[in-house]
């Protein structure tokens, strides 16, 4: 069955990717043990993890029993008491490895699809922290509107690129300066500074890595790339056999599985259309290095934290892993936070 929202459109879905491994920021964020937690499960903002505010973020513009949260099976201490009574078993789908955010993002879609197949879809990554959740949420909404009459096209969110790092991707719209979708004229992931200073200066944004789909449209992509990782998945998550012979399945399946990178070996290569949208002023923060979230602290605590703005070299500790501590906080949580 399809459900559909009020408007008549099928009700969207949306998968959070939170499988990851937090290896950029391995040595900073680990417990009273000595163990690597990875940054979604730690709380930063409100008492809340990464992973929490993902799926808030997600409530915002999908009904939750529509909210999908893909994780990894070497995580399970840290997810499950956080998706325990929140999202129904079906919602969580468990990877038994790590094989990159485009089979990251597969596996959760074909189980969608299975259930949905005229499914609608945003991605959220929940490694995201942003100031203004009502703006985002407003910009998501657009790009979901878009495919509602634009079923082959991928429909992203970019923030302004302020400085020409190469550690973000970068979206080059077509028309540069409107606040609804633009066609994407490049699309460029994690570029040498120069080109990175030459794409700002071209009106490029940066690659949030959320964006809103037709389901099958988005499948058809990975397919065209990788057609041998969609049919052997495929098999695996079958409706036709249930969720603990899929689990078998995907462990057979998955150490033959190849790294797939979405941006880097996907979205750079889509021949079909694209399109982004602009989020202005959403204060948004990308949580994957020690120094971003060290700014990220600096800019939101920094009378608590008594530091210097986080554009002074003498706001830094010359030692990375000595920026962060991952202690406890309330409710047993990990708190990813920079020294007192």
């Amino acid at each position: 069955m399809i459900m559909t929202a009020p408007s008549g459109r099928p009700r969207p879905w949306c998968i959070i990717l939170a499988g990851g491994g937090g290896s950029r920021l391995h040595g900073c964020t680990v417990d009273s043990t000595g163990h690597h937690v990875p940054k979604q499960y730690c709380v930063v903002d409100a008492g809340r993890t990464l992973l929490q505010l993902a799926i808030a973020r997600a409530e915002l513009f999908v009904d939750l029993d529509h909210v999908v949260v893909v994780v990894s099976s070497q995580h399970r201490r840290w997810w499950k008491p956080q998706l325990a009574g929140v999202l129904p078993r079906e919602n969580v789908v468990v990877q038994p490895l790590s094989r990159g955010t485009a089979v990251g993002v597969l596996l959760p879609l074909l189980r969608v699809l299975a259930r949905d197949p005229a499914a609608h879809v945003v991605l959220l990554p929940a490694d995201h922290h942003f100031r203004h959740e009502d703006r985002l949420a407003r910009v998501i909404r657009v790009c979901l509107d878009h495919t509602d009459h634009e079923p082959s096209t991928l429909v992203f969110v970019g923030v302004e690129a302020n400085s020409a790092t190469s550690d973000f991707g970068y979206i080059v719209p077509r028309t540069s300066g409107g606040t609804g979708p633009s066609p994407v004229a490049s699309f460029h992931e994690k570029p040498r500074p120069e080109l990175a200073q030459h794409l700002v200066g071209r009106g490029a944004l940066w690659n949030t890595l959320i964006f809103a789909a037709r389901g099958r449209y988005l499948l058809q992509v990975i397919r065209e790339r990788f057609p041998h990782t969609v049919a052997a998945l495929r098999v695996a998550v079958s409706p036709e056999i249930d969720l603990d012979r899929q689990a078998l399945a995907l462990a057979a399946i998955y150490p033959g599985l190849t790294n797939i990178d979405l941006s880097a070996d996907v979205l750079q290569h889509v021949t079909g259309s694209m399109a982004v949208t602009p989020a202005i002023d959403v204060g948004w923060s990308e949580l994957g290095t020690p120094d971003r979230v060290c700014a990220f602290w600096d800019e939101i605590r920094p009378a608590r934290i008594g530091r210097k703005p986080s554009g002074s070299p003498a706001s830094r500790p010359a030692a990375a892993s000595a920026l962060f501590s991952a202690s406890a906080a309330g409710g047993g949580g990990i708190s990813l936070r920079p020294p007192e």
